[in-house]
């Protein structure tokens, strides 16, 4: 190995043991024999932003009574300093009275009870409704417009409740079934239901087939009019009216490709890899023949390739055909090489029956080298370790959550100290077909407010958020715009994929080629660098990076995705609509756990997003100051071109 050298950033405890040479006189005890710590000078704290623990240690003010041992000998945590703190030093002003610990007054009567002895949330009026809004009968307000609409905007549908049937022009309006919805006339038999029972679609007269281009199967009625040609006939109705799964002889493969027991078709390569390619995972079954590789954790691999456990090592028998199982000295049987100098490991060795292993203590690592062991730097891990609105902050063998500004740590969580407006509610803005509409849901979810943006729309399914300015752009399938977008889905010869492209429309490549059959929404996570999407097909939410690697599953559910549409991402939650279930859900945007249903009584939901400033952080605007007679679109950074100019058609 290298050897043990300052010149090799290494140090050579007094006992044999070799550690980091950066890991001397910082007040931790590496070496084991506390050689590291000998002939120290005292470092200097910064008296305005940190604290000198008792040991010497300087440790960050903000730490300091929060329940953590960050100086390692529990001088931050002192009983006798904490209990001296008031709520003023704090920059807090309510005291709990049991334990007088302070927490912002912006919690107070929040419906949570942050005081241990509940004294925050007592005598607390309950929230009124405005006079222009009605107030659900298990809580929360709608719009009076909202009451008796023929829509359940209530979780408990008590807005429906005790209605009279409703009056529509029978001029202008068609009403359906139930009595309690009206619609434009246009929309009554055009293929696309509109009135919650579908009434609107009852009774029209036989229109043709829509003619579709090369490569599309023409669906005979209902929403989509085309579709796919491949998914003609593969277990799943795509058509609204299930005309792709009628007169279906059974799946027909190519000779490359393997036939799923549920009609799919994917790839011969795939078969057998280990991963669940079809949706049944036929494409697993009956693997046999594939060459066994064992598992480094619990089995010996003998020369010849044959696994036996490791129990079985060093127990006077021949389990390897050779016996090299059974051989003894240096790394074999019968030698403890934890004895001279440690084994070279940094920080345990542990003899075992065959050999030894180097270990490392909770935080840290094993090197390359499988000697020696660095920090784990937890805070670069893709999957956030930290919670909801807090920083994650490094230090050796551990990391800290640290809260950001107007934000404080209270049991596990950040909470808002009443700087920020409306933190305690998650602000989900939304296309619900015929309307776009603005939801605020309290972070306990008891309460809601939900008010519509723009109404009268016929099928709104794209969104975009402008947070800053706080403007709202959609599209409307009854209008021909397409917004220019940096990541797109496009079909390609009848097959999905997943492309990024210059706003400009130039320098395209693709992201998402494999596994991919219905992308229905995709979204950005600015904060992780990630791409996130739907699969209406797969049933699936994906993501990865923005070149396409480090791809995965993050929910597969069928319950939860029945036919998603709309995806947004907030903080480590992401939100999306399903048209199906007529809901909005949410659940952890790393492990896919956590599903929760926002709202089930909606009618169309469709494009979604989260209004958040982190859900669009603020960048250069190179198109501020710019000549473009028409058009101005900025161009990825990087390059020596800052924008580009753009015409009109034509």
């Amino acid at each position: 190995g290298i050897p043990c050298t300052e010149e090799n950033n290494k140090f050579l405890c007094d006992n044999g043991n070799c550690i980091w040479h950066a890991w001397r006189c910082d007040k931790e005890n590496d070496c084991k024999d506390n050689s590291d710590e000998v002939n120290c000078e005292n470092k200097t704290c910064n008296v305005d932003e940190q604290f000198r623990c008792a040991n010497g240690l300087c440790v960050s003010k903000r730490w300091l009574c929060d329940g953590d041992d960050d100086c390692k000998d529990n001088s931050d945590e002192d009983q006798v300093m904490c209990s001296n703190r008031t709520c003023n030093s704090t920059g807090q002003d309510f005291q709990c009275t049991l334990g007088k610990s302070c927490i912002s007054s912006s919690w107070v009567c929040d419906g949570e009870d942050d005081c241990v002895d509940g004294s925050d949330e007592l005598g607390c009026v309950q929230p009124t409704c405005l006079s222009t809004e009605y107030r659900c009968a298990q809580g929360g307000c709608i719009t009076n417009r909202w009451r008796c609409d023929g829509e359940l905007d209530c979780e408990d549908g008590s807005d429906e409740s005790g209605c009279p049937p409703r009056n529509c022009s029978a001029k202008n309006e068609f009403r359906c079934s139930s009595h309690q919805q009206c619609i434009p006339l246009s929309w009554k038999c055009d293929k696309d239901p509109d009135c919650e029972d579908g009434s609107d679609e009852h009774n029209c007269p036989v229109k043709p087939t829509p003619i579709c281009p090369s490569g599309y199967f023409s669906c005979e009625f209902g929403f989509p009019a085309c579709i796919i040609k491949t998914w003609k006939c593969d277990g799943e109705e795509d058509c609204s009216g299930g005309s792709d799964e009628k007169n279906c002889s059974g799946v027909s493969c190519r000779n490359d490709q393997f036939a799923c027991d549920n009609h799919h078709c994917i790839a011969q390569s795939l078969v057998c890899n280990g991963v669940r390619d079809c949706n049944d995972a036929s494409d697993e079954h009956d693997c046999k023949g594939l060459t066994p590789k064992c598992d480094p954790v619990r089995m010996y691999q003998c020369k010849d390739g044959t696994c036996i456990s490791k129990s079985r090592l060093c127990n006077h028998r021949h389990d390897c055909p050779n016996g090299e199982d059974e051989q003894e000295g240096f790394l074999k049987c019968n030698y403890n090489e934890c004895l001279v100098n440690n084994g070279n490991c940094s920080d345990t060795c542990v003899d075992q029956r065959f050999g030894y292993q180097c270990q490392c203590s909770p935080g840290f690592q094993l090197n390359e080298d499988g000697r020696m062991c660095d920090d784990t730097n937890e805070c670069l891990q893709k999957r956030s370790v930290c919670m909801e609105m807090a920083q994650c902050i490094n230090y050796k063998g551990g990391y800290k959550c640290e809260c950001y500004a107007g934000y404080q740590m209270e049991r596990g969580r950040c909470k808002p100290t009443g700087d920020i407006e409306d933190s305690e509610f998650v602000t989900l803005v939304f296309s619900n077909k015929i309307d776009i509409r603005r939801l605020r849901v309290h972070s306990n979810l008891k309460t809601r407010f939900m008010t519509v943006i723009a109404d009268q729309l016929k099928h709104a399914i794209g969104l975009s958020l402008n947070i800053k300015k706080r403007q709202v752009f959609w599209t409307d399938l009854r209008d021909e715009n397409v917004l220019r977008i940096m990541f797109l889905t496009v079909a390609k010869a009848g097959k999905w994929l997943i492309m990024k492209c210059a706003m400009d429309g130039t320098d395209c490549m693709d992201v998402i080629t494999e596994n991919i059959k219905e992308p229905t929404s995709i979204t950005i996570d600015y904060q992780e660098q990630r791409l996130f999407w739907l699969d209406g097909k797969l049933n699936t939410m994906s993501s990865c990076d923005f070149d396409g690697g480090n791809r995965r599953t993050v929910l597969s559910v069928f319950n939860y995705l029945q036919h998603p549409f709309g995806i947004s991402v907030g903080l480590n939650e992401v939100y999306w609509t399903d048209v199906m279930a007529h809901s909005v859900l949410k659940c952890n945007k790393w492990t896919g756990n956590n599903v929760t249903v926002i709202d089930s009584h909606l009618h169309f939901p469709m494009d979604i997003h989260v209004d958040h400033p982190t859900a669009q952080p603020e960048m250069q605007n190179h198109c501020i100051d710019n000549s473009c007679q028409f058009m101005c679109i900025p161009l990825p950074s990087g390059g020596a071109k800052r924008f580009t100019c753009v015409c009109p058609d034509g």
